[in-house]
């Protein structure tokens, strides 16, 4: 299973704009939850959700889901 790492940036494209990427750098982490860098905001904590293809969180921009 694909899992959120320290240190790492995940990026992703905006549901409703596909050309608009946002990064997020994960902080810190546990089992449920982690702490990101938002790219305007700052830190946030956001829940960690897993399905049959690993970790996942809903993040800031619109309906849009950072994977792992």
């Amino acid at each position: 299973m694909k899992k959120f790492e320290i240190g790492k940036t995940y990026t992703i494209r905006c549901f409703g704009d596909h050309e608009l990427t946002e990064t997020w750098e994960v902080i810190s982490r546990t089992a449920k939850m982690m702490t990101i860098r938002e790219p305007w905001d700052g830190l946030k904590k956001v829940k960690i959700s897993t399905d049959n293809n690993g970790e996942y969180a809903k993040v800031s921009c619109g309906f849009s889901f950072l994977r792992a």
